[in-house]
């Protein structure tokens, strides 16, 4: 997203994907006033995410993530309520299938493994239908009349060696973006 916006900010609650995507963007020359990260819980703010520079985004994105939201409906709510208005919202992730598709298979892999993680046990697929994520919009404070969830139609491929399922993964992903209300 750089090339498109002058200030990036990350917010995790994992301090090791802090420290990560800090490095990432010193590696690549980005000045920590132009990108950086902080540890923070969006649901429990710290001081950290208090500072004026964690307020009134014009774009919010969770990639990949919401499917691991202890408290979803909160957490787009607590993000929407970080928007100025007319802001806008974007979540992307896997898309529900089918029981016994690429997402259940990796939601049984993820919890069989045998290494305990932060994220273990916390994937949640049941609410990433367009019917409970434009309800989240909604439930926030989004004008729906800007909503939108669609499906992308070209599979995804995470390869046997990550995903550690025969064959790999072939999973949907989908795009659901809104506006905050003005």
């Amino acid at each position: 997203m750089a090339p498109y916006v002058h200030v990036i900010r990350g917010i995790d609650i994992a301090p090791g994907m802090v420290t990560q995507y800090n490095q990432r963007a010193a590696a690549a020359n980005f000045e920590p006033s132009t990108m950086s990260a902080v540890e923070g819980d969006i649901l429990n703010p710290s001081e950290a995410l208090g500072s004026p520079d964690m307020a009134n985004f014009d774009a919010v994105v969770t990639c990949m993530a919401l499917h691991h939201f202890e408290h979803p409906r909160e957490t787009v709510h607590a993000l929407v309520e970080r928007l100025r208005p007319g802001g806008a919202i974007a979540i992307t992730d896997w898309a529900p299938t089918m029981k016994g598709g690429a997402l259940d298979e990796a939601v049984k892999e993820h919890e069989s493994r045998k290494e305990k993680h932060a994220a273990h046990g916390t994937i949640n697929k049941e609410f990433l239908s367009p019917e409970n994520v434009l309800g989240m919009f909604e439930a926030a404070g989004c004008d729906m009349s800007t909503a939108y969830y669609i499906v992308v139609g070209e599979k995804s491929h995470i390869p046997e060696e990550i995903a550690k399922v025969p064959g790999g993964l072939h999973p949907t992903m989908f795009l659901a973006l809104a506006k905050r209300k003005l």
